[in-house]
């Protein structure tokens, strides 16, 4: 009837889910573990990308995996999705989604080094401050030091919107060697572990209002 694609994040922040379209059924699906929602068709090869109206699937991303809450609430959204009549009906499950559409990916640049501490290291390219983490599903008004880097933003980072086109510089800006949003933000899925970082990307975003960010 349905697929739930469920796990931890590697580091700490709140539950939320992802789809690739949005319609009652994967809404009802996301709506048993968590009140937020993701909409995106970035090609990751993730499992919820072969969602079809067959088999609706959704990706639930429970919490972190040190977070006591994180298992509390999987427990209770498995007990809901094993338990209800019809999984595919909101009925009381129905919380009112927090809507975040088609976000974009921050990536560093090849060769490009990074580090997290509290104050800048000249040994590395870019430092991020090390509660960056804390800023995960938060509204990120421009003037919020993100962290420190040497360099033009395109030089260091690259990201790309829904149509192909550069959005570093909507999405960071460099002043004086300090790093902050382009734009009041909303970000997520940000990391401080750098092998992560290196390998997938630094966060995703969208607008502080939940849509994508226009050109």
């Amino acid at each position: 009837e349905a697929v739930v694609d469920l796990h931890n994040t590697s580091g700490s922040g709140p539950s939320f889910g992802v789809c690739t379209h949005m319609d009652r059924q994967h809404d009802a699906l996301v709506s048993l573990f968590t009140q937020r929602l993701i909409v995106s068709d970035l090609d990751l090869g993730a499992l919820m990308e072969i969602s079809d109206d067959r088999v609706p699937t959704v990706t639930v991303e429970v919490g972190g995996r040190l977070d006591e809450q994180a298992h509390e609430l999987a427990y209770e959204g498995m007990c809901r999705y094993f338990l209800a009549d019809t999984v595919l009906d909101q009925g009381d499950t129905d919380w009112g989604l927090e809507l975040l559409r088609d976000p974009i990916r921050l990536e560093l640049n090849d060769n490009v080094t990074l580090t997290y501490a509290d104050q800048p290291n000249p040994s590395y390219d870019i430092t991020l401050k090390t509660d960056i983490e804390h800023h995960n599903f938060g509204t990120v008004p421009g003037d919020t030091l993100l962290g420190w880097a040497t360099g033009p933003e395109r030089s260091l980072f690259s990201a790309l919107d829904a149509g192909g086109r550069c959005a570093v510089t909507r999405l960071v800006r460099i002043e004086d060697g300090k790093l902050y949003p382009a734009q009041p933000l909303k970000l997520f899925m940000i990391t401080n572990n750098a092998a992560i970082a290196y390998s997938d990307c630094l966060f995703y975003a969208v607008a502080d209002d939940g849509s994508t960010i226009c050109s």
